[in-house]
């Protein structure tokens, strides 16, 4: 076999590996961050918790923006 051919075929499949990991740790964290109850994967079924308007995470007020700018040298 070719090397030039072989070092393209390596280059694919590691690809594909790479792209199918990234593919599922993107999904992984969308499901570890989002607020369902329960998650069933096979048809991508989700109970969700609503929250109500006195959670606290809606009362947090946002931090303060700087009011100089940064020093720049």
């Amino acid at each position: 076999m070719d090397p030039v051919l072989s070092n393209f075929i390596i280059m694919c499949i590691a690809s594909s590996v790479g792209g199918f990991t990234a593919l599922i740790g993107a999904f992984s964290a969308c499901c570890i961050k989002s607020r369902c109850t329960h998650i069933k994967p096979g048809c991508i079924e989700c109970d969700r918790s609503v929250v109500d308007e006195n959670n606290p995470v809606y009362t947090q007020s946002a931090p303060a923006l700087p009011t100089e700018p940064p020093n720049r040298v």
